[in-house]
């Protein structure tokens, strides 16, 4: 979820690691590949849900000049 604007959008990238540092762990690696069991428990997949959503607001804005 998100790897392909993760690796196009700089900004996207920059949100990731701002969401690891929040976290704790890397918000990247546990989206884009697991482990799955990791990724279900909900204390994890809110917070990767909310930065999913945070990131594709970002490209929007980065893609319409509307910051």
């Amino acid at each position: 979820m998100g790897s392909d604007i993760h690796e196009e959008f700089q900004v996207v990238q920059e949100l990731y690691q701002r969401a690891s540092d929040v976290v704790g762990y890397n918000m990247a690696q546990l989206s884009f590949e697991g482990p799955r069991e990791q990724l279900d428990k909900t204390e994890f997949t809110q917070p990767a849900l909310l930065t999913h959503s945070v990131a594709c607001l970002e490209v929007f804005r980065e893609l319409t000049n509307n910051k």
